[in-house]
């Protein structure tokens, strides 16, 4: 790594370091919407998987609308509304009732696993993100920020 890039690198850790502050957990907000087909998902549960080993992972429910706002379990075991800035993969899970009665899962398999989703977002985003599923394609669009890009 050349000198410059090397200062530049330690500046940005400083600064991450002074961002953070005292407590060591900086969130941001996140909105979104999630849609299935089409359609807003209520009552999903939208979860964020860090990328980082030993990172935060965060959470959220959608609304009626679609609609979600991350939550975070910060280290202390507080619940914090935001999510750390980083890289996350993002699952999606919700169950319903089958034509047996039985409970099953209304959004595809794919998007259930951290291992299998293509959903993905690196925080901070730049405006709300856009998760459109699909039950009919196991290659769905991933996570697209507000303007389609």
């Amino acid at each position: 790594m050349s000198r410059p890039s090397h200062r530049l690198s330690v500046t940005l850790l400083a600064l991450v370091a002074l961002a953070i502050g005292c407590d060591g957990q900086r969130l941001v907000t996140v909105e979104g919407v999630v849609t299935l087909d089409g359609k807003p998902l209520d009552g999903a549960l939208v979860a964020f998987h860090s990328d980082t080993p030993g990172g935060l992972h965060a959470h959220a429910s959608s609304q009626s609308d679609g609609s979600f706002r991350p939550q975070t379990t910060t280290a202390d075991g507080v619940l914090k509304p935001g999510i750390a800035p980083g890289s996350y993969k993002i699952t999606v899970s919700k169950l319903g009732v089958g034509a047996d009665g039985t409970k099953e899962s209304v959004v595809p398999a794919v998007y259930t696993s951290a291992s299998t989703t293509p959903l993905s977002c690196t925080v901070p985003t730049q405006g709300p993100l856009t998760l459109n599923l699909s039950s009919k394609d196991a290659a769905p669009a991933p996570a697209k920020r507000a303007g389609g890009k």
